[in-house]
């Protein structure tokens, strides 16, 4: 057993948000414990390619990567192997063998490997989704003390700021000149806006149920969208970051300056706009891209989808890479199937408790004026599944400061109304990303 990983996993180890006093005495005594041994990865998805590039930042190598989807999950720069090569690779006693995946996967995933090794069942295994977060928060705590720029293209990889990562607000506010904050405001940290419900592609498991949308296919109104993130702008703190979906929102023939408005928002920090990658973004899209502060994440489906759209994803990709514009391409990504509506039996305590542990918990959606607590309950509405009930805010009703009182709220729910009518995240099973609806 690796003593030291061990220790540094029992002290620091958490699954969201921990405090980070002293970044480098964490990553020093992380590299310490792993220099000397060969690092393995178990899952080649999103989170192991996350670990690879945190691992890079302090000099340290993967060696290999196992994955039971192995043709298809692929690391960059890492081989990626069939489970069954494991005791065929893995021969020294003091590798390190740390399971990449979602946390609550962790049990399932440790059983089946002592399953896979056999009479070598007992090779130490460590639990990533107890790294990830304090390594992430080390490395970019020190870049703040540096005063150093976080690269923000790689913060949708990291579910910290989803939850309001204090981290990402200090740097935004230290290199981002012309911020402020409005003091006694809410503290809602994020928004996630629709900009429509037209799409290039019709993913069977969408999260936003674009398929199966009830309303005629439409853009949201340039200045209804620009009015309602300025109106909410004004009654929160500070808001880090601006979520921009669809639908396709690279369809949306006045993104430009919708980018460009919002942006301009004293106290708004970053911007990400997700995309399929399937739209290559015209030149005056391209041009409201190239900002520090906008994010462009290509969510890649390729291996659902055929060449001619696969090569369209690379077209996209090669013109923000030539444009110098951030961006992050995420592949390999898990679907949950959400498309269950049916009532459960769970107490309040119950249901306090899965949405706690739900992973898009601070998801929530503004559409039309209306705020959305979580995804499932605006896939719901749209869908017909679910109807509008008291949790969904009305942004246009009332004062900036009675709109500060009520996102509070909103924000403080111990769940959301959707809960009753949801298997994440337990139940719920695993689906294809990307998987398009048969015509």
């Amino acid at each position: 057993m690796n003593k030291d990983l061990r220790r540094w996993i029992d002290q620091y180890g958490c699954h969201d948000m921990c405090e980070v006093k002293e970044p480098s005495k964490i990553l020093a005594e992380l590299k310490s414990s792993l220099l000397g041994h060969d690092v393995y990865l178990y899952g080649a998805g999103a989170v192991g390619n996350t670990f690879v590039r945190l691992f890079r930042c302090l000099g340290i190598e993967v060696k290999a990567a196992f994955d039971k989807d192995y043709l298809n999950r692929k690391i960059e720069g890492i081989e990626t192997f069939s489970p069954d090569y494991m005791k065929a690779i893995m021969k020294k006693e003091d590798d390190v063998l740390i399971i990449s995946s979602n946390w609550r996967n962790y049990d399932v995933i440790s059983e089946y490997i002592d399953h896979v090794l056999g009479e070598i069942g007992s090779i130490e295994k460590y639990n990533g989704s107890l790294m990830h977060a304090p390594l992430q928060r080390a490395i970019c705590a020190e870049k703040n003390l540096r005063g150093e720029r976080i690269e923000y293209h790689e913060c949708p990889s990291c579910f910290m700021e989803r939850n309001y990562c204090d981290l990402l607000k200090n740097n935004l506010l230290a290199c981002k000149k012309g911020l402020n904050i409005n003091r006694g405001m809410s503290k809602l940290p994020l928004i996630g806006v629709i900009l429509g419900n037209h799409c290039s592609l019709r993913c069977e498991h969408c999260v936003e149920s674009i398929p199966f949308n009830r309303f005629s296919r439409s853009f949201e109104d340039k200045n209804l969208i620009i009015d309602s993130i300025s109106r909410m702008a004004k009654s929160i703190e500070f808001v880090s970051v601006i979520d921009f979906v669809g639908g396709e929102p690279f369809l949306h023939p006045d993104l430009p300056e919708i980018i460009e408005e919002v942006i301009k928002i004293p106290n708004v920090g970053l911007v990400n706009v997700f995309t399929n990658g399937t739209v290559t973004p015209s030149e005056k899209l391209t041009q409201a891209l190239k900002n520090d502060f906008v994010v462009v994440n290509i969510s890649d489906y390729s291996n659902q989808l055929g060449e001619e759209i696969i090569e369209r994803i690379n077209k996209t990709e090669l013109v923000l890479k030539t444009e110098k514009i951030p961006y992050v391409r995420v592949k390999n990504m898990t679907w949950f199937d959400m498309s269950s509506y049916e009532k459960n039996s769970d107490t309040e305590e119950e249901l306090a408790k899965r949405f706690h542990d739900c992973r898009i918990n601070s998801c929530h959606r503004l559409y039309r004026g209306m705020l959305f607590r979580c995804l499932h309950l605006y896939a719901g509405y749209v869908s017909g599944h679910l109807s509008l009930d008291e949790t969904v805010v009305n942004i246009f009703d009332g004062s900036s400061e009675e709109l500060a009182i009520k996102l509070d709220e909103f924000w403080n729910r111990p769940y959301s109304s959707a809960c009753q009518y949801c298997e994440l995240p337990y139940i719920s099973r695993l689906v294809p990303s990307g998987k398009q609806v048969e015509s």
